[in-house]
């Protein structure tokens, strides 16, 4: 299965994934610059987290705001830490790109090296995206 290079998340914590749509929430909307400001990235980056979002099914995309999923907002209700964590792992589980990779895996064959060699022969990426994504 040929994965494309839009669903390659370049956003690299989930952590930051949870507070952009903590910050967000309800509305899906706030400028460019206050989510930066909050998250404490660079504003390039506030796409890249927007982008992981949609990847895992919590968002998406809307003429001029992110729109919740049902997912989204399971996320954003849930008030046990142990419940969210759950949602984050089997959304992330879920995504294409990461049930490809783990799928058929021992842990052993998810090192950089191996996660470098899946991407370039499962996606488009090139040159120095492929380790940047890794």
């Amino acid at each position: 299965m040929r994965i494309k290079s839009v669903d390659v998340p370049q956003a690299d914590t989930l952590g930051l994934v949870v507070k952009l749509l903590a910050t967000i929430w309800p509305t899906g909307k706030l400028s460019t610059a206050a989510i930066a400001s909050e998250l404490g990235i660079d504003r390039r980056q506030v796409d890249y987290y927007k982008q992981a979002a949609r990847i895992l099914g919590f968002v998406r995309s809307g003429p001029q705001r992110l729109e919740f999923t049902e997912a989204g907002n399971e996320l954003m209700s849930s008030t046990r830490r142990s419940d969210r964590n759950e949602l984050l792992r089997s959304a992330v589980l879920r995504t294409p790109i990461i049930n490809n990779l783990v799928r058929d895996r021992r842990p052993e064959e998810l090192s950089d090296y191996h996660v470098k060699r899946f991407l370039k022969r499962n996606t488009s990426l090139t040159g120095t995206t492929i380790p940047r994504r890794t």
